[in-house]
């Protein structure tokens, strides 16, 4: 997957009816992904910091 800046939703959804970018649905369904709130917050603080200058 590559992300798109001027993308205005998700191309793979996380829910069947929505394909918004929601970070707290992320948050939510980070245990199913086997992923803690330290690894959910060292990820977000990776793409943040990737995707800053775009």
């Amino acid at each position: 997957m590559n992300p798109d800046p001027l993308g205005t939703g998700l191309k793979l959804n996380i829910l069947e009816s929505d394909n918004a970018q929601d970070l707290d649905l992320l948050r939510e369904v980070a245990p199913y992904i086997r992923l803690d709130g330290r690894r959910i917050a060292k990820i977000l603080a990776e793409v943040s910091t990737g995707v800053r200058d775009w």
